[in-house]
């Protein structure tokens, strides 16, 4: 892992943010798995001192859920029961009395 960081500082040091070249030279990782490795962990510009009383209080306040959630019911309506029903097909007086196979020959 060291010998490929310093590669991709090496890398970047000569072709700047050309992440495909500096791919080839690290050999290892594709230009995205650079760039996300240099801007996440190698970039020089990362502060990585320790955090200040300051920082820490901020993200507390930021980070900290409310004291009080409400408990009010989410509004929304469940189907009656006759809208679960399924709707009977339609019958006619004729259809009631005959097959379907009758219906479509016509009476005999």
């Amino acid at each position: 892992m060291r010998e490929e960081d310093e590669k991709l500082r090496e890398a970047v040091e000569l072709y700047g943010a050309r992440w495909s070249k500096i791919a080839e030279a690290v050999g290892t990782r594709n230009g995205d798995q650079c760039w996300k490795r240099w801007y996440d962990c190698l970039d020089p510009r990362i502060d990585k001192s320790p955090w200040t009383a300051e920082e820490v209080s901020k993200n507390k306040e930021k980070n900290t859920p409310p004291k009080h959630t409400s408990t009010l019911p989410i509004p929304f309506s469940l189907p009656t029961t006759n809208q679960l029903k399924p709707t009977p097909p339609h019958r006619t007086p004729d259809s009631s009395t005959s097959s379907p196979a009758q219906a479509a020959t016509g009476p005999t």
